[in-house]
């Protein structure tokens, strides 16, 4: 059954639907969580430097960056069910190659292929998931999110099993990767092929800028991924060196923020529901601003609980933008999906670096002081913009 012919959802097809994309967010966030963890093996085994580890990390956002312009017209020609399906058993399999790495090379095509890779995966299952939440019509994208986070932290529990057990030479990621292929297969059929978007009329321009309501939604996912890539990177030193904590007790606070993120994207759907989505950036943005207040100000031992609260601000942003970009009146789904997710990977790859340039010249507590200035920025931006009404309960 072809993309347009297909009838409107059933109750129950959409139910198996968010199944199936609540399982392929899981092994999403899983997969990307297994390769991160085993870095410290690889670099081990490798001897890689600083500088070539990063060189290689940053490769991964490149390829990224230039993979989800073309998927979002991949998707749009070919729906987002069938790009799901076709790039599923592509991302369970492709973290095995930095994973099992024999050499340098190796190392930075792996690494460029999860982005690849990625990319497609990314822009597929978001654009199917948006398309499940405008037939629900419910907010939904928050809760999906909240699987990726789940498949993260799950991942790290694991991979850290594994590895401690001796499975770290990529034996025990290819067993997780058979697992989750095996797992996505199954589920990967309750997808739905939403009718396609209208065909552009003959003699209209083929080419067009994106909408302006595009561009300040794009705007808004650089900002608030630079404030969340900012945090990861960053909190535990700073609560390290800056605060004095222990190493140990320094990782209160990305623990903190993570959980904060997890449970709050879980509440999201009704959240926004009960708050609206231009109300929740908002205060969202009030809540980063505050939350870094109390990471720099507090004492030591109350510091972690700033991250919290920037968590907790932070969490929804970029769940509520992709639906926002994915609802553009004029743009194909698969489209503003893509611009979307290529505009907060772009702000998830240059904030951590913006911050330790701000921290060489002012000092780590002054860099992090801008963060929570930008939580402010984004207060107003979504204060003041235009938005385009969420999917509501019929």
């Amino acid at each position: 059954m072809s993309e347009s012919q297909t009838a409107a959802p059933a109750g129950a097809r959409i139910s198996r639907a968010r199944i199936a994309a609540s399982v392929a967010f899981l092994l999403f966030g899983l997969g990307f969580g297994l390769w991160f963890v085993h870095i410290p093996v690889v670099v081990s085994r490798l001897s890689v430097e600083p500088a070539m580890l990063g060189l290689a990390l940053l490769l991964t956002g490149l390829g990224a960056v230039i993979s989800q312009p073309i998927a979002g017209i991949v998707v749009s020609r070919i729906g987002s069910r069938r790009a799901t399906s076709y790039s599923l058993p592509l991302m369970a399999l492709v973290n095995l190659v930095p994973i099992t790495a024999a050499s340098l090379p190796m190392l930075f095509a792996g690494t460029t292929l999860i982005g690849i890779v990625g990319g497609l995966y990314n822009v597929a299952l978001n654009t199917q998931a948006s398309e499940i939440e405008r037939a629900r019509g419910r907010p939904s994208l928050s809760q999906f999110h909240g699987f990726f986070s789940v498949g993260g932290l799950a991942s790290a529990t694991l991979g850290g099993l594994m590895i401690g057990a001796g499975y770290g030479d990529g034996s025990g990621a290819l067993a997780v990767a058979l697992t989750s292929l095996v797992l996505g297969s199954l589920t990967v059929f309750w997808l739905i092929s939403f009718p396609a978007p209208p065909r552009r009329a003959k003699g209209e321009p083929k080419f067009a800028l994106p909408a302006g309501a595009l561009i300040g939604i794009a705007v808004l996912a650089f900002v608030c991924n630079g404030i969340e890539g900012s945090v990861n990177d960053w909190s535990t030193l700073f609560l390290h060196t800056v605060k004095g904590m222990s190493e140990a007790g320094a990782a209160w606070g990305y623990a903190m923020f993570a959980l904060a993120m997890a449970s709050m994207r879980f509440a999201g759907g009704a959240i926004v529901e009960r708050v609206g989505e231009q109300r929740l950036i908002t205060l969202g943005g009030i809540f980063v601003a505050l939350g870094m207040g109390v990471a720099i100000f507090a004492p030591p031992l109350i510091s972690p609980v700033g991250f919290l609260i920037v968590g907790l601000g932070a969490a929804n942003a970029i769940p509520i933008l992709v639906s926002s970009g994915a609802r553009v009146p004029g743009v194909a789904p698969s489209i503003g999906v893509a611009a979307i997710s290529t505009a907060a990977l772009l702000g998830f790859l240059l904030g951590p670096p913006a911050i330790g340039f701000l921290a060489q010249a002012f000092g780590l507590g002054a860099a992090l002081g801008i963060v929570g200035a930008t939580g402010l920025l984004v207060a107003l931006l979504a204060f003041f913009r235009q938005w385009t009404p969420a999917p509501r309960a019929a």
